[in-house]
Formats: C-alpha cells, structure tokens, sequence
C-alpha cells in the first residue's frame, strides 16, 4: 500500500522529469529556431518577439511548424495558425503541450 510519503516522492519525481521535458523541449525549440533564423541562441529569450524582433518571418514559421509535428507529433490544424501560438518561446511550449493533451 502506498503512503503518503511515497506518493509525495512520486509526485516529486514528476514534476522532476516534467521539468526536465519542459526545458529541454524549450532548449530544443531554441536551438532550432538560432539554427535557422541565423540568430545567436542566448538572443533568445523566453519572451522574445519572434516576429516583431524579425527572427522568424512565415516561411520560418512553416519550418517551424514541421519541426514541431516531426519532433513532438503535435499536428497543426490551420485553426492553429494565429502568432499567439507561435510568438515567443514560451507560446511554442504552451502550445505543444496543449496539443498533446
């Protein structure tokens, strides 16, 4: 039978590796986008502009969009396609991780 210590441990371990998925799939994200915008990566932050900055224009937002799908099996409906999803860092992570709800 589990204990409540146990399952605290549990829970710990999960958000843990939660965390982890997070940030690395963040750090993914990133180095894709430096990779093909030709930006240096620590530009990047977590709330910069992609477009307005003009690190990433809608070409670079279909690249990215297949990045996304072949990555992390997310699929794109055209509904999808509003710059609220795709504007920042953080959007795209928000973003993946509704879709793979």
């Amino acid at each position: 039978m589990a204990t409540p210590f146990n399952l605290l441990l549990i829970l710990m371990l999960f958000n843990s590796q939660l965390s982890t998925f997070i940030m690395s799939m963040k750090e993914e994200i990133r180095d894709y986008i430096a990779e093909t915008s030709f930006t240096d990566a620590q530009q990047i932050k977590e709330e910069t502009m992609l477009f307005e900055e003009g690190i990433f224009d809608s070409m670079g937002l279909l690249n990215l969009i297949a990045f996304l799908e072949e990555k992390y099996g997310v699929r794109t409906e055209d509904t999808d396609l509003m710059e609220e999803n795709f504007q920042n860092l953080n959007a795209i992570e928000n973003y993946v991780i509704q879709k793979k709800r």
